[in-house]
This record gives C-alpha cells, structure tokens and sequence, in this order.
C-alpha cells in the first residue's frame, strides 16, 4: 500500500504561481477569534493567515495544529490551535495544544537527513557520485553485501538517492507501509527493521525505472541514505543529526517516534471521522486489527524519512536556519542544489526552477541559480505537515494531528501552499519583534 502522491506539482506549484493568484477577498479580512496565543506572539499581526488555518481545520475536521511565521530569520507569529487527546475537549482544555507539543514530522523528517548528506558531502566523506553498489560494498552491515538483484544498481548513485532519481518509485510500491508483508516474505517476525526492508527491496522487488533518468519520489531512497550515515559516521542516526544539526541551532526537543509509545507532550494522532475501520497491525503481538496511526505501520524503520517529533517552535528555527539570504552554516547553501537533476520544473512567467535539493523542493533563479525558497510537507496516518519559505523572505510552518487522505470528501491537504504563500506575499510590513526569545526551554 502506497500513500506517496506526485509532490512535484501540487506541492511545488505554491510558489511558481504566487505572483499569479488573486488577493484574499474583502470579505476575509476581518481577525477570527482563536483559541489562546501563546507567549505573546503575533498579537493580530497575522489575522488573514490564522483565519486561513482556522479556515483549514474547520473544513477537514482537524483536531489540533501549531502554525507558525518568520520574517527572514524572526519569528513574527505563533498561533496554537485545538486539542491533543479528545475533539470534543473544550478550548481551555489542559490537552490543548501549545508551542510544547510534539508532532510526528512525516516527511519534513527529510530535510533533517537531507542537512546531514549535505554536510557530509561538504566534509568530502560522502560521495554523490559514488555508486550505491560500491557505498553499500564498503559501508553496509555484511548481510546486505551483493544481494544487488540486476545491473541497474551498477548505475545508480547516492545523489540519486538524494533527489529522488535513483529509479525507485514509491507512487509504484513503497516498502514502508508494506511491512507485514515484507516480514512474510522473509520469513521474519513482525515489525520488520530498515535491514529487513532494505533486504527485501534488493532481493525482492528491485527498481521501477532505469536510474538517473526521471524524478519520483520514494521514501526508500531517504532510508538508504540514513543507514549510509550510520556507517560513515559510526554514529546512530537519531544522535548524528542530533549533534551535528540540530544542537548547534538550538533545536533541543526534537526525538525520533516510536509506534506505540507516546512521548511526553507528544499529540494523539486522529484519523478523519469518515475514514474506513482499522487495519491489519504491523506488530506480532497485541491487537490485530489497530488504528492506522498505532500500528498499521510501525515508524521506527522510518527513522530517515519520516520519523521525526517536534515542536512548532523546533520547526520554526529549523525554516530560519534554511534562510538562503542568511544560511546557518555552508551545508544550507549545499542543501538547495539540485545537481543537474531530471525532473526540475521551469515556470517561464517568473523565472523560477524548482528542483528537490536535500530533502526540499529548492526554488532557484533559473538565471544564476540564486536560491530564493522551498517547501515541503509531510503525510501519515494522523499526520500532515508543512513549511514554506517564499521570495519575499516570508516563511510559515503548519502542524496538525490528523491528515484528510482517508477520506476523498474532504479538500486536499495540499491546498494550504498557494493558501498561506498568497497570504504572506501579500503582507507589506511584519512586526519588527523576534519572539524566538520567549521561547527559551
């Protein structure tokens, strides 16, 4: 089962077509009233946006969401919205979400990893050039050493990997919500790791297109490249990015999921009221019809695609860390690359190519290659997520605790780009405040 959809357009379009949408209408301009603001931020300095995600909510029945903008590296606006534990909970329920809540990241998990090739690469101890087959001779764990099915993967390499060109397809077959059956397959228990899966995909099932030749995006790329880091590094995953990406932003409550065990502050994840029953469990033991959410599939193999907690806050400094006018360190400027990429898309009205950098949607100049944005936005059962970052050096970020895929009634998640990139590129003067400073723990 697949719940990867073709990003590269109804994601990317938000910013190629901003300077084409209309303005929000008269009629919208008037403040909504919110639940609590929480430390002051943004006091109606935003209005049109919040009475967008409020908008948002309403329309798909979401429970709970954390909303926040930045101003080049400020954060100008911070708005939580809803509950965590029940929807019924009244406004100033003690489950209301605030700016300490975690929120599984889905996908936006891939900048992260993206972040970290990046440096590696910088640091000349990742080489995209180099074959898979050749990072996975000298890198992998013994058990994944030549069980490489056909000549493909002769061709294939890991920057490939890191834009989505590797010639696995995840639109096709994505392993990560396949588990069970991976574990059949294999003779295995269940849940499967990412050596189970990673096995299985190479002895297996194998690559939809010949490599380097068109872009599809597959959460399998992002897995591969997470367990190359481990070796390079001789660090875990979770403690690399940790260490070398997240601590030296000040990014400090950020933690890997886990499927069945909720972390301190961390959100219930909803699914729509209209969604089917549940599903058959990923997990041996304990129930064996679950909520997708809690064990239709098990995150922690996720790890390096979509395995992520975070406050709104975290992900608030991580989209000012990526700032193209004012990068954190060198390897944002490496993050925005797409290297010559298949698959980039040209809007010839605004002179802007988009291409999948590490882990983003990179927006550069067409001319010159000057970077001046990105996006991206996350999806799983109980899941959607998303941040922006547009021309005009405006940025926003949504979190919520429930996606709307579940039910094809419902407006498409996606919508919410050319939404909130409208509104944004519209505000003429925001607040000179930073109010990063109010959140110090």
């Amino acid at each position: 089962m697949s719940i990867v959809k073709s990003r590269l357009g109804a994601v990317v379009g938000a910013l190629l077509s901003v300077a084409l949408v209309p303005a929000l209408r008269a009629e919208d301009k008037e403040p909504i009233q919110g639940p609590e603001q929480h430390g002051g931020a943004g006091s109606n300095t935003a209005p049109d946006l919040d009475k967008i995600v409020l908008r948002f909510m309403e329309d798909r029945g979401v429970p709970g969401a954390a909303f926040a903008v930045l101003d080049g590296k400020r954060l100008v606006h911070l708005r939580t919205f809803g509950v965590t534990e029940d929807r019924k909970a009244p406004k100033d329920s003690k489950h209301a979400v605030t700016p300490k809540t975690l929120f599984r990241l889905a996908s936006l998990t891939k900048s992260f990893t993206g972040a970290a090739i990046a440096k590696l690469v910088d640091e000349k101890k990742i080489h995209l050039g180099e074959t898979i087959k050749k990072a996975a001779d000298l890198n992998f764990p013994d058990e994944l050493k030549q069980i490489f099915p056909d000549d493909k993967y002769k061709a294939a390499t890991v920057g490939m990997l890191v834009h989505h060109t590797s010639g696995y397809d995840g639109s096709i077959y994505d392993p990560m919500f396949d588990q069970a059956n991976i574990a059949a397959a294999l003779k295995l228990a269940r849940p499967v790791g990412d050596d189970a899966i990673i096995k299985y995909m190479f002895t297996k099932q194998g690559m939809a297109t010949p490599p380097g030749q068109t872009f599809a995006y597959a959460n399998f790329n992002y897995v591969l490249l997470g367990k190359l880091m481990e070796h390079v590094t001789k660090m875990s995953y979770e403690d690399y990015v940790k260490k070398e990406i997240q601590e030296p932003l000040g990014i400090k409550h950020m933690r890997l999921g886990k499927t069945l065990e909720r972390a301190p502050d961390e959100t219930h994840y909803f699914m729509p009221p209209r969604a089917s029953a549940d599903v058959p469990s990923a997990f041996a033991t304990g129930p064996q019809m679950v909520p997708w959410p809690y064990g239709g599939f098990a995150i922690e193999p996720m790890a390096p695609h979509g395995g992520w907690l975070a406050t709104i806050v975290d992900i608030a400094r991580w989209a000012a860390a990526l700032d193209p006018d004012k990068p954190a360190a060198p390897w944002v400027e490496t993050m925005y690359k797409g290297d010559g990429q298949p698959g980039a898309t040209v809007n010839p009205n605004n002179g802007i190519t988009v291409q999948y950098g590490y882990g983003i949607f990179a927006f550069v100049e067409t001319k010159g290659g000057k970077p001046v944005g990105f996006n991206h936005s996350g999806s799983l059962p109980g899941t959607f997520t998303a941040f922006s970052r547009i021309s005009t050096g405006a940025a926003w970020v949504l979190l919520c605790n429930q996606r709307s895929d579940e039910d094809k009634k419902l407006p498409a998640d996606g919508d919410i780009f050319k939404q909130l990139d409208t509104a944004c590129a519209a505000v003429k003067e925001w607040p000179k405040e930073d109010f990063f400073s109010e959140y110090h723990d």
